[in-house]
């Protein structure tokens, strides 16, 4: 279930519909507490879960078919991609969630130049021209798969990931959930900031403005991402990645 203030989890037991508080909640039979904000991924969607079942819900896991593991195996070997490649998700849903797209390329060469990579792009149909401008600027080496990959594959591509950067965006959530060395870059939004048992950074300036979510009041300066520099998330990547040795 995606993160955020657009969609809520909704169960239907017999008739009767129960669902967190949320717009739309006068079609709900039932609405629920969402529960104590622990900072933890998917918090409220676990206290929901925890509220109806009776059993404590850990964090959000991912298993990758073996079906697609195999494909996508093979569409590695075709490309000469090689497990512990440097997995980019810069595209979400909104512009106010977008990390500076002229950040991108910088943070790909500062981590080339400390050995990590290549740079794989990732992303869906509509990020097609942001992401050919950003892959043009990219070291040698680096691959574009944005448009190029089935959401039901993504598990089995990020499974190989070295390391994920990403904004607040499913892609992201997903490296989590498969237990991915993940820099989470949020700055309009903060959906959590921990996860237990997966290694995760959140960066985040917790701006007198931020979170604003969908009503940015900055004038599209979008500050909160402007002062995540790319020195500063190329610094927490390598922090993160030396914690896994």
């Amino acid at each position: 279930m995606p993160l955020g203030d657009v969609y809520w989890p909704v169960v239907t037991h017999s008739t009767e519909h129960m669902a967190l508080a949320r717009p739309g909640e006068f079609l709900i039979d039932k609405i629920l507490h969402q529960g104590e904000d622990t900072g933890e991924i998917s918090w409220e969607y676990r206290h929901l879960a925890q509220q109806i079942t009776g059993q404590i819900a850990g964090p959000p896991t991912l298993s990758v078919q073996k079906d697609k593991a195999e494909s996508v195996n093979a569409e590695m070997q075709k490309l000469g991609l090689k497990p512990g490649f440097v997995a980019f998700c810069p595209f979400t849903t909104r512009p106010q969630k977008h990390w500076m797209e002229h950040y991108w390329p910088r943070l790909a060469h500062l981590l080339a130049e400390k050995k990590m990579g290549p740079i794989v792009l990732f992303g869906g149909p509509a990020d097609v021209p942001a992401a050919k401008r950003i892959a043009a600027q990219l070291p040698a080496g680096s691959i574009n798969l944005v448009g190029k990959t089935r959401l039901t594959s993504l598990t089995a591509w990020l499974q190989h990931a070295q390391l994920l950067v990403g904004v607040d965006t499913g892609l992201t959530h997903i490296g989590i959930a498969l237990k991915r060395p993940v820099v989470a870059l949020f700055g309009s939004t903060l959906p959590y900031y921990k996860s237990t048992g997966s290694p995760l950074r959140v960066m985040y300036d917790a701006l007198p403005c931020a979170p604003c979510r969908r009503a940015p009041i900055c004038n599209g300066q979008l500050t909160c991402f402007s002062l995540l520099t790319p020195e500063r998330v190329a610094a927490v990547s390598s922090e993160l990645l030396s914690e896994q040795e």
